[in-house]
C-alpha cells in the first residue's frame, strides 16, 4: 500500500543518511568507539557533504511583482533571508530566527548553522568578521562563494540592525549549548539547542533541545534530522 511504501522510503532514507553522515546509532559504546576513531579529515569531509546536500535541496520560490516565480537553491534562499534581515524588505513586524554557530567558527559550526537555518527558515550567523573567513581555509574551500555569501557575519550586525531586529528575534544554538553571544545584541530568546559537547545544563526551557556527547559532530545530528524529511536521493 502507499503507507507501507512511504514508510519504507523514509526508513531507507534514514539508514542511508546514518551510514554516510552520522555516527552509528546501535549502542552508546559503539557510538563512542566510532567517534573516537574519526579524524579531522573525516569530520571535514562529513561537513562538506552536508553543505553539498544543502546546496542541492529543493528550490525555493519567491513572489515577484510581474507574476514570475523564479527558482532558487537553498543557499540562494539563505542569502535572500540574510539580505532581508539586514534591510527593510520584510517590514518592521517580521519575526526572525538566527542560528548561531560556536565562537570557534570551525567548519562543523558553520555547516551546522547553515543546515539549521535551512531547516527552520532562518538566518545562519558566523561568529567572526567577514574578513576572517580567509583565515579558515578549510571553511572557505567547503563553503564556496555562495555558501560564504549566505552567512551573516558578526561585523554585519551593526547597532542599528540589532536595535531594529532584537525585539522579534529568536535564537538557535548549534555546536555549543551555553549562550555567549551577548555582544551581538540580538536578545537571549533561545528556542532550540543542538550540540555534541558536554551538557552545561543551560536553556532547559528551549522548545527543542538535543545534546548528544557521543556524536562525532553537530553536523551529524543535523544531517540525521534533515534525512527524516528530505528526498531519498538527496539524503
Amino acid at each position: 500500500c502507499w503507507g507501507a511504501s512511504s514508510c519504507s522510503v523514509r526508513n531507507s532514507s534514514r539508514r542511508y543518511a546514518r551510514a554516510n553522515y552520522c555516527t552509528p546509532l546501535h549502542t552508546p559504546s559503539t557510538r563512542r568507539a566510532a567517534s573516537s576513531r574519526r579524524c579531522a579529515k573525516a569530520s571535514t569531509a562529513r561537513c562538506m557533504r552536508l553543505l553539498s546536500v544543502i546546496a542541492r535541496t529543493m528550490a525555493a520560490t519567491q513572489w515577484h511583482p510581474a507574476g514570475i516565480r523564479p527558482q532558487r537553491t537553498a543557499l540562494e534562499s539563505l542569502k535572500a533571508r540574510k539580505d532581508a534581515f539586514l534591510g527593510d524588505a520584510a517590514g518592521p513586524l517580521a519575526c526572525w530566527t538566527c542560528c548561531l554557530g560556536s565562537s570557534a567558527g570551525d567548519l562543523d559550526s558553520l555547516a551546522s548553522a547553515l543546515a539549521a537555518a535551512h531547516a527552520c527558515n532562518g538566518t545562519a550567523v558566523a561568529r567572526f568578521r567577514r574578513e576572517d573567513l580567509a583565515l579558515r581555509k578549510d571553511c572557505e574551500l567547503a563553503l564556496g562563494e555562495k555558501g560564504a555569501a549566505a552567512l551573516l557575519y558578526e561585523d554585519e550586525i551593526t547597532a542599528d540592525v540589532a536595535k531594529k531586529r532584537e525585539p522579534k528575534t529568536t535564537l538557535v544554538l548549534v555546536d555549543h549549548n551555553r549562550f555567549d553571544a551577548q555582544s551581538l545584541q540580538l536578545g537571549d530568546r533561545i528556542i532550540c539547542v543542538m550540540d555534541h559537547h558536554r551538557d552545561e545544563g543551560q536553556h532547559k526551557d528551549a522548545i527543542d533541545r538535543e545534546i548528544d556527547e557521543t556524536c562525532g559532530s553537530c553536523s551529524s545530528l543535523l544531517a540525521e534530522r534533515m534525512a527524516a524529511y528530505m528526498e531519498p536521493d538527496l539524503a
